[in-house]
C-alpha cells in the first residue's frame, strides 16, 4: 500500500520496504513498520540524529478480544489495548477468595522500562460463585496473580497497582492509574520537613545559637545531619522506583491479575469476569543485547 502523502514525487508515508530510494536530501519520511520519522542522507534513512533505524518495534497484544494501538517510535511507546468483552476465568480458592489472570500484551525484547499506565474498564460478573455486590481489585503485573489470597502484591502489580473496584448489580467499574513521579515528588515534600531528627534541634537557628553559646551541647548538629540523612535517602528511595524490566532474554509479558475477597465469592464456586474498555502503556525500549 502507497504512503498517503507525497513530498517531491515521492510517498513520504509507508512500511520499510516501500521507501524511496532517489529521494531529494532532507526528504522525511514516515516508516509505519518502525512508527519512526526517517530523513534522507542523500544515500540513506537515517533518524533526526543521523544515526541508522534500528527495528526495535511494537509489541503484541494477547487475549480473546484484545486488540492494540501503538504509537511513537522505535523507542517510545504508547501502547493502548482495546478489550471487548474480554472473559477471564474466576477461580475459587475457598477461604483465600477467588483469583484470575489474563495476559494481555507481550513487549518486544529488550529492556523495558515503563513510564506509566493507566487502566479504564467495566466489570460484569457471571451466573456463577460471584456475588453481584462483590468487592474485588485489578492491577497489572508482569507475573500472573497467586491463589494464596485475594490481594495484588510485588510482580503481580509492578506495572500498575492494586485498584479497588465494587460490583452492583453484578457490573462495576476498574479505574487505575501509574503516577511514575509520585515518589519523586514525596521525597521533594520531605526535603521541607524536620524528619530525620528532633523537633527544633534541626534548625539553623537552633545549630548557630548553641555556637554562638559556646555550648558543648551536640544534638543540633546530631539531629540536623539526621535529618538530612533522611531527606537523602527519601530521593535515592524514590530514583530507585523506575520500573525497568530485563526482557533482553526474554520478552517481558503484561498481566491483567483479578482477585476477589472469600466473602464475595460462594467456596467451590468458579465463575467468570468479563472485562470491557482500554489499558494504557507507555514505556521505553532501552535496547536488546
Amino acid at each position: 500500500m502507497a504512503g498517503i502523502l507525497v513530498e517531491h514525487g515521492h510517498d513520504i508515508s509507508g512500511t520499510t520496504a516501500q521507501r524511496p530510494t532517489n529521494a531529494d536530501v532532507g526528504c522525511k519520511y514516515f516508516d509505519t513498520t518502525l512508527g519512526a520519522v526517517l530523513f534522507w542522507s542523500g544515500t540513506a534513512w537515517v533518524t533526526s540524529e543521523g544515526a541508522t533505524p534500528v527495528a526495535i518495534g511494537a509489541g503484541t497484544a494477547a487475549g480473546t478480544g484484545v486488540t492494540a494501538a501503538e504509537y511513537g517510535d522505535a523507542a517510545v511507546h504508547k501502547t493502548v489495548l482495546t478489550l471487548a468483552s474480554l472473559a477471564v476465568a474466576i477461580t475459587d480458592a475457598t477461604t483465600a477468595g477467588g483469583q484470575g489472570a489474563q495476559k494481555v500484551y507481550e513487549f518486544p525484547q529488550g529492556l523495558i522500562e515503563i513510564v506509566g499506565a493507566t487502566m479504564d474498564l467495566t466489570t460484569a460478573a457471571g451466573a456463577g460463585g460471584i456475588a453481584d455486590t462483590a468487592a474485588l481489585v485489578a492491577s497489572l503485573g508482569t507475573a500472573t496473580v497467586g491463589t494464596d489470597n485475594a490481594t495484588l502484591t510485588s510482580t503481580e502489580a509492578d506495572i500498575l497497582p492494586s485498584t479497588a473496584g465494587t460490583l452492583s448489580g453484578g457490573t462495576g467499574t476498574l479505574k487505575g492509574k501509574t503516577l511514575p513521579t509520585l515518589g519523586l515528588n514525596a521525597a521533594i515534600t520531605a526535603l521541607t520537613d524536620s524528619s530525620g531528627g528532633a523537633t527544633g534541634n534541626n534548625t539553623i537557628a537552633a545549630i548557630t545559637n548553641s555556637a554562638n553559646a559556646g555550648s558543648a551541647d551536640v544534638a543540633p548538629v546530631a539531629d540536623a545531619i539526621a535529618d538530612l540523612a533522611a531527606k537523602v535517602n527519601a530521593i535515592i528511595a524514590a530514583t530507585n522506583s523506575r520500573r525497568i524490566y530485563d526482557g533482553t532474554g526474554t520478552a517481558k509479558d503484561v498481566y491483567l491479575n483479578l482477585a476477589i475477597p472469600d466473602a464475595g465469592v460462594t467456596d467451590a464456586e468458579n465463575d467468570t469476569l468479563t472485562l470491557s474498555g482500554t489499558i494504557t502503556l507507555t514505556w521505553i525500549n532501552h535496547g536488546d543485547v
